[in-house]
């Protein structure tokens, strides 16, 4: 039930950020604060769920932090923050793999805008949407087995 409780704040979070990304090209940060501390909370309250697989997480999105400084912001620092939330509420394993989808699909959006509507390389376009539809395969392949 707990697992459930996690994947449903988790795809509302994503979600919600995805409106505002789309929108607004911004993150609203408290959601993902107050979605990274219901995650650590749960996994320090509930027996069996793991605590430092919660931080670890929240490290994946300081990883994506770091990688957004380090590049001048072709990884959005909001983009950043939603990493670690997700981190926060699935664990580490769950929060990369969702990452990786993510940046394969993006890929290949890049790609079509590249070839078919002859976009500048510079060209920038909201990455969480890619996040949403990386989580939804994730969710997708979990509960197939």
């Amino acid at each position: 039930m707990t697992e459930v409780i996690l994947y449903i704040l988790t795809g509302l979070l994503l979600a919600g950020c995805t409106v505002t990304d789309l929108r607004r090209r911004a993150v609203w940060w408290p959601a993902c604060a107050l979605a990274g501390a219901a995650g650590v909370l749960l996994h320090l309250l509930v027996p069996g769920l793991s605590v430092w697989e919660s931080l670890a997480g929240l490290m994946a999105g300081a990883a994506a932090l770091a990688v957004s400084a380090a590049c001048r912001g072709a990884l959005g620092a909001g983009d950043g923050l939603v990493i670690g939330a997700c981190g926060c509420l699935l664990g580490l394993a769950a929060a990369v793999e969702i990452f990786c989808t993510a940046l394969v699909l993006a890929g290949g959006y890049a790609l079509y805008l590249l070839l078919h509507c002859r976009a500048q390389r510079s060209r920038q376009f909201a990455f969480i949407p890619f996040m949403l539809a990386g989580y939804a395969a994730y969710v997708a392949a979990v509960w197939a087995g």
